[in-house]
């Protein structure tokens, strides 16, 4: 099964990463203007450590430039936390996404490292080959985003 993680340090305490990024704003506005992912109403509101866990929840559209339909992620969590969560979900295209976030404090009260874990099964091959670049791509995309909203 493909893996590939990253990790950024950065200059934010893990509380206030927490109540910036653990919600699905957090998440659009890393993945923008590449992508974005729709969520219901109820979902948009919570933060994801107030998420169940071990259920399904909801499908949510991936948007080319916001736009154009690419994927269907159906989410599922097996971990919640208020500094990070373990997603096993599934979409169109991969029978098992598994994400785990985590935010970890730097130890001297001086920010605070955002880690990315990835693991995933393609329900072809052929495609899980295609897509690690890209799903690579999308995630160091994300870290830079980061990098520059709280530098």
């Amino acid at each position: 099964m493909p893996k590939f993680e990253i990790e950024t340090p950065l200059a934010v305490s893990p509380e206030q990463l927490s109540a910036d990024l653990l919600n699905m704003a957090g998440v659009n506005n890393e993945l923008s203007p590449l992508l974005k992912m729709t969520a219901p109403q109820q979902w948009i509101e919570k933060p994801i450590f107030q998420w169940p866990v071990n259920s399904t929840l909801f499908s949510s559209a991936i948007l080319l430039f916001g736009i154009i339909p690419v994927d269907v992620h159906r989410f599922k969590f097996t971990y919640v936390n208020t500094m990070g969560f373990k997603e096993s979900s599934s979409t169109l295209i991969n029978s098992l996404w598994q994400h785990e976030r985590s935010i970890l404090s730097n130890g001297d009260g001086d920010g605070a490292t955002i880690k990315d874990v990835v693991y995933y099964k393609s329900k072809s091959a052929v495609l899980g080959r295609l897509f690690k670049p890209v799903y690579k791509w999308i995630f160091i995309h994300r870290h830079k985003r980061l990098k520059f909203k709280y530098s």
